[in-house]
């Protein structure tokens, strides 16, 4: 009987012992940076690991008093990134803890020091029911910002345009929707017009839309143009007799895909339409820019059933005659598209990803020719470029295996000043039609519009982040 007690003991500290090495290991002490500003988020990353194999939760303790939500569940020793934006300047001390789906939690990791500074930098989040997401952005005539982007139902296949407006510091005036029945709507480019109004063009259903309002929002007309393709990017500017000049992608009756240029009226009615490009070849157009000589710079690309992918820029004059196109081995990727920029000097420069994915530059003459050719990040995908006051340029984009958002800035001749990735994007899956884009501020400093569900956890959000002039 005595060795049976004996028996019943070992069982039960064996047990007991089991139970207890349940629990996950100690979280890695979180990686991040070691500095940075109060009103920028940072992202922090960590891992556990589970005895059982089971999946982990983790949670991080900010150092301020904030407690990140409970990150949903990964594989074991899976790497978990959350992000945070510290308000006031200090020293912060970061840890991470974790726990299982048996309810098992794990000791707090070790501390990770960061020193916040004081800066002049913002970051906005707002939205409504949907998963609202900014894709373009333009200053408005108070000073303030005008959004356009899909506010997408459940699921990511039907979405209505949402436009907001928000005053000279991010906070939101005002959204409207537009549903315009016709599936997946993403919003490309949103000029201010000078009415006050404010004009959308994009992708519906494989057509172009345009969408004309008024300055409150208030839709005035919307007209739709058959292409028969998906338009991965377009973009319109406003021509002189207060109508519009478009470019996009138009598939032919040989199923050729050509670039199309598109003129209307204030009212949106063509007036004319130009297709560009040659036979058997696939031609896609996506940036437009008025130049110095009362024509247009359009910036696409083209390929032969998608191989060996060109650079495509073209010069049209006032009526949409072309003056003369080129072709640039850049190894562009047709699905990241481009944008052109005309410079202080009279002269281009488009940006433009790679297949390899590296964000680039390249330098073209009045004429074409081209004046340089360079890397200004490599692992990133391209979103927008604009020149900056010193003559260098501020890109968009996203980085890393994370996909984080990013703004880069060159020098005069595209070398790299300087990037900063930029946490608290969207965990939802990237995919190829989906961006940001950026302009630059009063002070020097940096717009850019996004989206996340970061401070959500449940839909997107826009997500607005001003950087202050002088950051490096």
């Amino acid at each position: 009987m005595k060795l049976r007690i004996l028996g019943t003991y070992a069982v039960c500290l064996i047990f007991i012992a089991c139970q207890l090495s349940e629990k996950p290991q100690i979280p890695l002490r979180p990686l991040g940076p070691d500095s940075g500003l109060t009103n920028i988020p940072y992202n922090f990353r960590s891992s556990s690991v589970d005895s059982n194999n089971d999946s982990i939760a983790i949670q991080f303790d900010w150092g301020d008093g904030n407690f990140s939500y409970w990150s949903r569940w990964y594989r074991s020793g899976e790497t978990i990134t959350m992000s945070h934006i510290w308000h006031s300047p200090g020293t912060y001390f970061v840890k991470a803890l974790a726990k299982n789906k048996d309810g098992k939690y794990s000791d707090w990791s070790e501390e990770h020091r960061i020193i916040i500074l004081p800066s002049q930098s913002w970051v906005k989040t707002f939205g409504g029911e949907y998963n609202e997401r900014g894709y373009a952005i333009e200053r408005t005539l108070d000073n303030g910002f005008i959004i356009a982007g899909p506010a997408y139902y459940y699921p990511y296949t039907v979405s209505a345009i949402y436009l907001a407006k928000t005053d000279a510091l991010g906070n939101l005036q005002w959204a409207r929707y537009y549903d315009l029945d016709q599936g997946e709507i993403i919003p490309h480019t949103i000029k201010l017009t000078s009415d006050g109004g404010y004009i959308i063009c994009g992708e519906a259903n494989n057509n172009i839309f345009v969408l004309k309002t008024d300055v409150n929002g208030n839709p005035l007309w919307e007209q739709t143009f058959t292409a028969n393709i998906f338009q991965q990017r377009n973009e319109l500017v406003e021509t002189p007799d207060r109508g519009f000049i478009l470019v996009g992608t138009k598939r032919g009756l040989s199923d050729d895909l050509n670039i199309w240029l598109i003129k209307i009226n204030s009212s949106g009615n063509i007036q004319w339409q130009k297709t560009l490009g040659q036979p058997n070849i696939n031609e896609f157009g996506y940036s437009i820019k008025p130049t110095h000589d009362g024509g247009y710079i359009l910036a696409g690309s083209c390929s032969q059933y998608y191989f060996n992918t060109y650079l495509m820029i073209v010069k049209v004059n006032s009526s949409g005659d072309l003056i003369w196109s080129r072709y640039y081995l850049c190894d562009i990727d047709y699905l990241s598209s481009c944008q052109i920029v005309t410079t202080f000097d009279g002269n281009f420069v488009c940006a433009y990803s790679t297949t390899d994915e590296q964000i680039a530059l390249i330098k073209l003459t009045a004429n074409g020719e081209v004046v340089w050719q360079k890397t200004a990040l490599t692992n990133g995908i391209f979103w927008s470029a604009t020149e900056t006051s010193d003559h260098g340029y501020y890109i968009s984009g996203i980085w890393g295996d994370d996909e984080f958002p990013c703004i880069v800035k060159t020098n005069v001749n595209g070398d790299l000043e300087w990037f900063l990735p930029i946490g608290a994007f969207s965990s939802a899956m990237i995919s190829s039609d989906e961006h940001g884009a950026g302009l630059q501020f009063d002070d020097g400093g940096y717009v850019l519009v996004c989206w996340t569900d970061a401070f959500n956890n449940e839909n997107d959000d826009v997500y607005l982040i001003k950087l202050a002039g002088g950051k490096k």
